[in-house]
């Protein structure tokens, strides 16, 4: 049940999604990844590209640990294109005791445009601060308005906290501290992105306590945000993670998220890999809501139509789901998913007999909705409805017998969908 249309490493492990960047023709992605076990571990960057966000062509480890500077990992950051020059930031970990949580520092890097070269350059250490900060991680670089360029990390004090700062100048070697953004009590935020629209913001964070990546969007003038709404952005447990934002070919904003494998005490399902990157979601604003969308791409790997009585790891099944309506999907051998409609939230339950396979109820809202978008692929699984999405992961023991059935849902229509084509350097 190994994904085939979601952008994975061949072996071993991978999880956030960094330097997520179009240049214009090329969609660059990088992602934590150790090359040396299908566990989290040895973490350095590994690069990737695509011209589609379909079909990606794997390009090995391009930024590695320096042990000579004292750098034993290399965590998440992202990729900026600045002035005649493309500019990496990432969070570097070393050997010292405690030192995720109290001795983290931002590097900054040069690289070349085809990422063949990339240069440390500067870097920005935690006594910017004039407080104490741990956790401290996961740098996120855009612009804001003309020449204004800021910068978001996550950390931790009393409670878990975005801030912000902002470049002295064009080179986006030197900060300084402009405060707190955004904060939430008792959890610690990661991987925070900000996609602007006008003078409104979109800030994105991944929440260690809840396992999800949520939103808080509101009024932005440059030092400030005035939150008028928050939510979820992914409505699984567990699976949708450590997002990052690019441009689109067509001048969109990209949303891009590691999705995890959900097991009960183990990394991987077999030992040869874990983690995949979810399918690329294009974001768009009603008000301050954020509504997310597969890309349309993924339609090129539509192949034939199915039956219901079909059996395929790797479909796409679009409906109609009317109140008080069910599905079941991968039904066989006492396993299966079971969906149902009611008081406006589609509920998914699992069942499956794989070794520490992670049962938990799921729930979608749908705000109204009645079209369902359910991409299957192996052990990944994405639901889109009306703007908002679910993700989890499901893991059968035995192969299905039926790939579909229904009670009160219409204009079903299910296909195949083709891999997408990997190469590897």
């Amino acid at each position: 049940m190994r994904p085939q249309y979601h952008f994975a490493p061949a072996r071993n492990w991978m999880n956030d999604p960094n330097g997520t960047y179009f240049d214009g023709k090329t969609y660059h992605l990088f992602y934590q990844y150790n090359p040396e076990s299908s566990d989290w571990g040895n973490i350095c960057w590994a690069y990737a590209s695509s011209k589609d966000l379909v079909n990606w062509t794997r390009r090995g480890v391009r930024l590695a640990p320096d042990p000579a500077s004292g750098e034993r990992y290399c965590f998440s950051g992202c990729c900026f294109a600045a002035k005649d020059k493309i500019k990496i930031f990432y969070t570097s970990i070393g050997f010292e005791d405690r030192a995720v949580a109290e001795h983290a520092k931002q590097i900054v890097c040069d690289a070349e445009p085809d990422f063949s070269h990339i240069a440390r350059k500067a870097q920005i250490t935690s006594e910017i601060h004039p407080f104490r900060v741990r956790e401290w991680r996961d740098p996120f670089v855009f612009s804001f308005r003309q020449n204004v360029y800021l910068l978001l990390t996550g950390t931790r004090d009393k409670r878990g906290c975005i801030l912000l700062y902002r470049a002295q100048d064009e080179s986006l070697n030197r900060w300084d501290f402009s405060g707190e953004l955004f904060a939430v009590e008792g959890d610690i935020l990661e991987c925070p992105n900000a996609a602007i629209f006008g003078d409104t913001m979109l800030l994105l964070y991944s929440s260690m306590r809840g396992g999800r990546v949520r939103y808080a969007c509101g009024v932005f003038d440059g030092k400030t945000l005035s939150v008028r709404e928050e939510g979820d952005t992914d409505f699984g447990t567990n699976a949708f993670y450590a997002s990052n934002l690019s441009a689109s070919a067509d001048g969109q904003t990209v949303l891009y998220g590691w999705l995890r494998e959900d097991l009960c005490g183990r990394s991987s399902p077999d030992g040869l890999y874990s983690g995949c990157l979810a399918l690329p979601r294009l974001i768009r604003l009603n008000g301050y809501t954020p509504l997310f969308a597969p890309i349309g791409a993924l339609a090129s790997l539509e192949g034939a139509a199915l039956s219901p009585e079909s059996t395929c790891e790797h479909a796409r099944i679009r409906l109609a789901a009317e109140q008080n309506s069910s599905f079941v999907l991968r039904s066989g051998g006492g396993e299966g998913i079971f969906a149902n409609v009611s008081d406006g939230i589609l509920h998914v339950r699992r069942q499956s007999k794989f070794p520490d396979a992670n049962d938990a109820p799921l729930a979608l809202p749908l705000g109204g909705a009645k079209e369902l978008d359910i991409l299957l692929d192996g052990s990944a699984i994405e639901i889109f409805a009306q703007g908002r999405a679910l993700s989890f992961r499901f893991y059968a023991a035995e192969k299905e017998k039926r790939l579909f059935y229904g009670e009160n849902v219409h204009n079903v229509r299910i296909c195949e969908m083709h891999p997408a084509r990997f190469y590897d350097e």
